[in-house]
C-alpha cells in the first residue's frame, strides 16, 4: 500500500489464478418438437431475445415484441394465429392483466400466461380470476417456460 497526504492511496490486491471454466451453449433439456404452437410474447427487450431464440429451437413459431399495444394490434389483426400468450406483468402503457383482459374478450378460450417478478402484487388465485391460465415468476428459465407452453399445448390439443 502507497499513501500521500493530499494525493491518494493505492492499494494492490493480489489474488490467485484460477482458470475460467468454458462457457457452455444452451441447450433445451425437454423433448422438443412434441407440440407445435404459436406465440406471442411480450416482454423487455433483451427477454423477448433470448426467449424467442429459445422457443425457435424448441420448435414454436413465435413472435416477440416489447410493446404491449402493439402485440394487442397484432392479436387483434389476427387471433387465429396465436395459440399461447405469454405476457410479462410489469410493462409501460399496459400491464400484463390488462393486455390478458382485452386479449380475453377477443378471444376467450386463449391460454395465457403470466411471467412475474412481483410475486407480492401477483400470485396464481389473482391471476386466476383475470383470466391467465399459468404464472411463472422471474428470473425466467427457458426450460420452465417451454415446459409449461408444451404442458399446455397438449392440454389444448
Amino acid at each position: 500500500m502507497k499513501s500521500e497526504p493530499l494525493v491518494g492511496t493505492v492499494v494492490k490486491c493480489f489474488f490467485p489464478s484460477i482458470e475460467k471454466p468454458k462457457a457452455k451453449a444452451f441447450e433445451p433439456k425437454l423433448k422438443t418438437g412434441e407440440y407445435s404452437a404459436s406465440v406471442l410474447f411480450v416482454d423487455d427487450e433483451q427477454i423477448v431475445k433470448l426467449n424467442t431464440i429459445t422457443m425457435k429451437d424448441a420448435n414454436l413459431n413465435i413472435h416477440g415484441t416489447t410493446d404491449p399495444t402493439k402485440a394487442l394490434e397484432l392479436f387483434k389483426a389476427a387471433p387465429q394465429n396465436f395459440d399461447i400468450i405469454v405476457t410479462d406483468y410489469n410493462m409501460d402503457k399496459m400491464n400484463g392483466i390488462e393486455l390478458a383482459s382485452e386479449i380475453s374478450t377477443i378471444k376467450p378460450d386463449i391460454p395465457i400466461i403470466l411471467c412475474t417478478g412481483f410475486s407480492d402484487t401477483v400470485d396464481s388465485k389473482l391471476a386466476e380470476t383475470m383470466g391467465v391460465n399459468a404464472l411463472i415468476h422471474k428470473p425466467l428459465i427457458p426450460d420452465d417456460l417451454i415446459e409449461k407452453i408444451n404442458t399446455i399445448a397438449s392440454s389444448e390439443e
